[in-house]
């Protein structure tokens, strides 16, 4: 068993539980992102969705999370949990203790804030670690209530298996995947989908490659697996894994290629990506690329970058003007704002299909809407998708 805490500052909390003695919490593992985005960056009164996990398989790291409630404060308003951590093996045995955690110590958000530990201890299964039930369990201190509380969960350690999936499932995987990760899952939709990542001119169709990029690259137990499927895998199918392997600089791991493939490498380490944090947004690509890492990761990051598009505003109607005439289109300035509002309108269309589809991506844009260290017109153009998404959401509940 590897563990190591993964020390996170405290944030924007929800409200849902009440202040008080009998001092509890909730231990639960996840694989959701450590960064806890999917938590600290939701405005109120959203609250977050802990999605638990039951098994892992080997290398897998995963996060064990408390989560405290009717902790007592000081006369100073300030809360102080500490907590240990041990596991134990499928026969009983010790296999690791961590002491003294941190939980929370500081003034909470509010009286009846839900409180999760700072100190999320992250976990993954070794080579040496027998298959079987694993006891996890929390004994945390209320130090201000001098009080203690102790949970346990069960993580079983599991053989990698990859699932069969339907092609409608391998299509749809990333919907969901920011609230829901599982990277075997995603590792079989890599595998089993039918599409290929490369469109007819030869590019790589980005939203779909680059999601999978993301994952493998947050996820390393897959890439052996990877490997192995690429021993056994048809023509396409190998494509398909030399060119995630470019994008993730391990080609060395490869074995000796056909000159089909190796011609296909060498075309594909040529290729350009386009960096979505460079500068001002000016390629569709890299609304592909910000949208991939939202969806494998949940972080907030790639929305608040993706936004940065709206303030290409200033060049809508461009299109319309060519197309009656008022503008010539022979024009270097023309012809470059009329590049920049197709990249506008295609964030538009983007960000109004995802918010109808994503939860988490609603919730994100709320809070941001009313982020004021964004620009303003960023702000009022998300502040009317996401009315306009909302009113969607409401007319679908009714029906």
């Amino acid at each position: 068993m590897n563990p190591f805490p993964a020390l996170l500052l405290a944030g924007l909390l929800t409200t849902s539980a009440s202040a008080g003695t009998d001092f509890d919490f909730l231990l639960a593992a996840t694989r959701q992102d450590a960064s806890m985005d999917w938590w600290y960056a939701l405005p109120q009164p959203f609250a977050p969705k802990l999605q638990p996990l039951k098994t892992a398989p080997k290398g897998e790291y995963f996060s064990l999370i408390p989560v405290f409630r009717r902790y007592a404060v000081d006369s100073n308003d300030t809360a102080s949990i500490v907590f240990d951590l041990t596991v134990r093996r499928p026969d009983g045995g010790l296999d690791s203790s961590l002491k003294r955690l941190d939980g929370f110590r500081g003034v909470p958000p509010s009286e009846k804030a839900l409180l999760p530990a700072r100190a999320v201890v992250r976990f993954c299964f070794d080579d040496d670690d027998p298959l079987g039930n694993y006891v996890f369990e929390a004994v945390a201190v209320d130090e201000i209530a001098h009080a203690t509380n102790r949970r346990r969960i069960v993580v079983e350690h599991v053989p990698f298996a990859p699932p069969d999936l339907s092609e409608e499932t391998c299509e749809s995987l990333f919907l969901h995947y920011p609230e829901r990760p599982d990277p075997v899952r995603a590792f079989a939709a890599f595998l089993q989908t039918r599409r290929g990542f490369v469109n007819e001119e030869g590019e790589p169709v980005w939203a779909a490659i680059w999601f999978y990029k993301t994952v493998f690259k947050e996820n390393e137990f897959l890439l052996p697996h990877l490997l192995e499927a690429f021993e056994k895998g048809d023509r396409r199918r190998r494509l398909c894994i030399v060119l995630l392997l470019v994008l993730l600089n391990e080609t060395d791991r490869l074995p000796a290629l056909s000159p089909e493939l190796e011609a296909f490498r060498r075309e594909a380490e040529k290729g350009h990506v386009p960096d979505p944090y460079a500068g001002r947004l000016k390629d569709a690509r890299q609304l592909d690329l910000l949208w991939a890492e939202f969806f494998a990761t949940g972080r907030v990051e790639p929305i608040r970058r993706f936004v940065a598009a709206f303030d290409l505003a200033d060049v809508a109607g461009t299109l319309e003007k060519i197309k009656a005439g008022t503008l010539d289109f022979d024009d270097p300035e023309v012809r470059r704002d009329a590049r920049l509002e197709a990249v506008f309108q295609a964030a538009l269309w983007s960000m109004r299909s995802n918010l109808r589809t994503s939860s988490l991506l609603f919730r994100y844009a709320i809070g941001l809407a009313d982020d004021e260290r964004l620009p303003r017109k960023e702000r009022v153009i998300l502040h009317m998708l996401t009315k306009d998404a909302l009113r969607q959401r409401k007319e679908a509940a009714e029906k």
